[in-house]
């Protein structure tokens, strides 16, 4: 008996070759620079880049650059620009996604903290940082867009993906620690709290 399914063609995370990478990436002002540093005090992966002491947030890896060595690329990478570039990104560069985090703030908060930190929108819809002020409207219809398309990328990859709440992973290291279980990012609890008691600055989640 055929398998009324055998004649389908089945799009999966089907490319072949490159360096097999997991991603961090999010609204933006939603944790991703915390996720990386966690990533990085457990073992998993290398900072790169520095870190903006006045908006809180770096250590990015510019998947947005036109070309990107192999040998630059670390196990784990952060950029928030791939919930718009997604899918330029992987048919440009050596790389594939073996697991994405999506870090998803509140989107008003997420714009309004954008808003105060002055950070603005490339012409082709990526985030980036400049003078002036986009309407908070703006920055909220862009996230609900590109996390759309972004989700809608993972599917049709069929890359692992696990969504973040910020803060809540912020402060809750029961809930990321079952977030993280069954990933490239999974650690023992107590490991997980000790290196979040020391990363964790909670005075910064409401302020930034």
């Amino acid at each position: 008996m055929l398998n009324r399914f055998s004649g389908c063609k089945i799009n999966m995370n089907e490319k072949i070759g490159g360096k097999e990478v997991s991603a961090i990436t999010g609204t933006g002002r939603s944790g991703t620079t915390l996720l990386i540093q966690i990533a990085a005090a457990m073992g998993k992966t290398e900072l790169v880049g520095s870190f903006n002491d006045s908006a809180k947030g770096g250590y990015e890896t510019r998947t947005d650059f036109y070309h990107i060595s192999p040998d630059f690329i670390h196990p784990v990478i952060k950029d928030p620009r791939l919930i718009a570039s997604a899918q330029d990104v992987y048919d440009r560069h050596p790389i594939r996604f073996k697991h994405v985090f999506l870090c998803v703030r509140e989107f008003e908060q997420a714009a309004k903290s954008r808003i105060e930190k002055n950070m603005e929108f490339s012409s082709y819809g990526n985030l980036i940082e400049s003078y002036g002020k986009t309407p908070l409207k703006k920055h909220i219809v862009f996230f609900q867009r590109a996390i759309g398309s972004f989700i809608e990328f993972v599917a049709r990859h069929d890359i692992p993906l696990t969504i973040l709440s910020f803060p809540r992973f912020a402060l809750d290291p029961l809930y990321l620690h079952r977030k993280l279980n069954n990933t490239p990012l999974e650690c023992q609890l107590l490991n997980l709290e000790s290196i979040m008691e020391k990363l964790v600055d909670s005075s910064w989640i409401h302020k930034f």
